[in-house]
């Protein structure tokens, strides 16, 4: 018994130096984790204003109680939140020109512990009076002929 006692502390000390599975950068898909990251929109993507569909990826051992998720700083009513069979999506309405940011938080359950949990993306907006004739390659520039094979690989 008193082996257990001392070997405790140490297993305590040993879980708390690994990495904890809150916050890590998911490239395309921002900033997230395997548990809570946003699919749609892509980091940094760029989209035309109007609508825009979310897709947020919510592992089953989140609770779905503590999500909030907000655009440009405002909640998102959790009942537009549409359950799927990974997470929740809805649809972003009057989204206008300009940088726009999702966050998420949510809290993970495991063993007794709480973890909080973070997820954002950020995407751009961008009114082009061109954008069904070319490919939109940012803010100012497109590609023609839509579609372009400009970032396509040859065949090998």
């Amino acid at each position: 018994m008193n082996a257990k006692r001392r070997f405790l502390p140490i297993a305590v000390a040993i879980a708390l130096t690994l990495p904890l599975p809150s916050v890590s950068n998911c490239w395309q898909f921002g900033v997230g984790s395997p548990f809570l990251l946003f699919e749609a929109p892509l980091y940094l993507q760029l989209s035309l204003p109007g609508e825009i569909g979310v897709d947020l990826r919510v592992s089953g051992l989140v609770d779905e109680g503590s999500l909030v998720v907000e655009f440009d700083g405002t909640p998102i009513d959790p009942e537009d939140l549409v359950p799927w069979e990974h997470g929740v999506s809805t649809l972003l309405e009057g989204v206008g020109d300009g940088q726009h940011r999702l966050e998420a938080r949510a809290d993970l359950w495991f063993l007794f512990m709480r973890f909080p949990l973070v997820a954002w993306t950020v995407f751009d907006a961008a009114d082009r009076a061109n954008a069904d004739d070319c490919e939109i390659l940012n803010n100012e520039e497109c590609l023609l002929p839509f579609p372009s094979s400009r970032f396509s690989r040859a065949g090998g």
